[in-house]
C-alpha cells in the first residue's frame, strides 16, 4: 500500500501525558485531540528525540487515545502521532517527552 501526504488530514494535537511530564506508568494512556477527516491513527513512541529507536507502533487506532506497550521503569521516552485515512496521511503531530517512574515508586 503506498501513502500520499494529504493537505486536508490535520496532524493531531497530543494532549496527555503533557511534553516533559513524569513520573507515569508503564502503561500509560496517551490522548490527543480527535481529528475529524481521520479513520485511524498511527502512534510511534522512540527511546530517543529523533524517533528512531521506536519502540512501540501501532498504525490501527480508531480512537484518539492509546495505551503505551513496551515501556521501561525510570527511562524517558518521546511519542508523535499521524492521522490516517485511507491512502492518505497527515504529517506527524510535534513530538512530546514524557517519563517512566521509578520502579519502587508506589502509584
Amino acid at each position: 500500500v503506498q501513502f500520499t501526504h494529504s493537505q486536508s488530514l490535520t496532524p493531531p494535537a497530543l494532549q496527555s501525558p503533557s511534553d516533559g511530564s513524569g513520573f507515569q506508568v508503564t502503561g500509560s494512556n496517551l490522548t490527543w485531540n480527535h481529528v475529524n477527516a481521520a479513520s485511524t491513527y498511527l502512534i510511534k513512541i522512540a527511546s530517543d528525540k529523533q524517533m528512531s529507536q521506536i519502540v512501540f507502533c501501532d498504525s490501527n487506532i480508531v480512537s484518539s487515545s492509546c495505551i503505551a506497550k513496551n515501556l521501561q521503569y525510570n527511562k524517558t521516552y518521546y511519542w508523535c502521532v499521524q492521522s490516517l485515512n485511507g491512502n492518505s496521511l497527515s504529517a506527524f503531530s510535534k513530538i512530546f517527552s514524557f517519563s517512566t517512574k521509578d520502579m519502587n515508586l508506589s502509584p
